[in-house]
């Protein structure tokens, strides 16, 4: 069995396989977890993990819980990344047997050897890769041999970014490979800047103070159900990805200058691309979004193992 695991801030992706020849089993839930405790008046409650010496909620149980933790940074990662893997084992019933390649942020990749570590307490072969490689690899069929591409994942909390270069397909026929330039983390870039801008174009507005997953659901949309109304949100939307997508272009003059004139394309994925149109964001480079983009880290990871 083959496993691209993706612990992100918002989710865990997974894409799972046991057969090259059929569709991955793709999973996910929210990167939320909180300890169980017990109650008289729900004595049957389902879904308990054991991790430790300890009981937890997971996923969408948990995010009801006054108590509970999601992650902040990646040392909060590493610390959930034990009670999340308890979970895929107890509640989904993938054993411990399957090589697993998970992704670490490039701005976190000296910790690469403690976040593999930690994960080779749960499974037998453990492989990690800089975040955003598991993007380029769903699309490396479509790329030239001997091209530069940036890879853009825009995550909950961060945007990490990669440069890569695709290499000549091997000799037996296999798929070519890809290889990381550089890479880095923007920190504070992700969706929940993205929903921030929203809220601050809404203008004068009782939905400006709703909760931030409320808004997030709204700016996918473009459109606010409220007390029964429907409200167009379509322009506030519009001027958020505008600013948005002008931040993003901002960031990577900053990071690469001149060598833009030396990149063939971007490669933009994960779950960020579903609250604007990620087109446009530099003018000089083509755009490619990848199947499933929400997936793509984890499918390209799995593709890996």
């Amino acid at each position: 069995m083959r496993i691209g695991m993706d612990i992100g801030f918002g989710d865990v992706k997974l894409a799972i396989t046991a057969d090259e020849n059929q569709e991955p089993k793709l999973l996910s839930f929210p990167s939320v977890y909180a300890k169980y405790v017990p109650s008289p008046m729900n004595p049957d409650e389902n879904g308990i993990i054991e991790y430790g010496d300890k009981q937890y909620l997971v996923g969408d149980k948990a995010k009801r819980e006054r108590t509970q933790i999601s992650p902040a940074d990646f040392d909060d990662i590493v610390e959930a990344s034990g009670v999340f893997c308890a979970y895929l084992h107890q509640q989904y019933g993938i054993d411990d047997t399957g090589i697993v390649v998970a992704g670490v942020p490039p701005v976190y990749w000296h910790r690469r050897n403690e976040y593999q570590k930690r994960l080779a307490r749960f499974w037998e072969q453990v492989g990690i890769v800089p975040q955003g490689l598991g993007i380029a690899q769903t699309v490396v069929q479509e790329l030239e041999p001997g091209t530069r591409h940036l890879v853009i994942d825009i995550g909950f909390n961060t945007v990490d970014h990669l440069l890569v270069e695709v290499e000549e397909p091997e000799e037996n026929g296999g798929p070519p490979k890809v290889r990381t330039r550089r890479g880095g983390t923007w920190r504070n870039c992700g969706v929940t800047f993205l929903v921030e801008l929203f809220r601050a174009e809404m203008g004068e507005t009782g939905l400006k103070g709703l909760r931030f997953h409320v808004l997030k659901d709204f700016l996918r949309t473009g459109t606010a159900n409220f007390h029964g109304e429907v409200i167009d949100l379509s322009g506030a939307k519009r001027r958020a990805a505008d600013h948005y997508r002008a931040t993003l272009s901002s960031r990577i003059k900053e990071e690469f200058g001149g060598d833009t004139d030396h990149i063939d394309g971007m490669i933009v994925a994960s779950g960020g691309v579903h609250y604007f149109d990620p087109n446009q964001i530099f003018d000089t480079l083509p755009v490619r979004i990848p199947e499933k983009p929400e997936f793509a880290n984890a499918i390209g990871q799995m593709m890996l193992a």
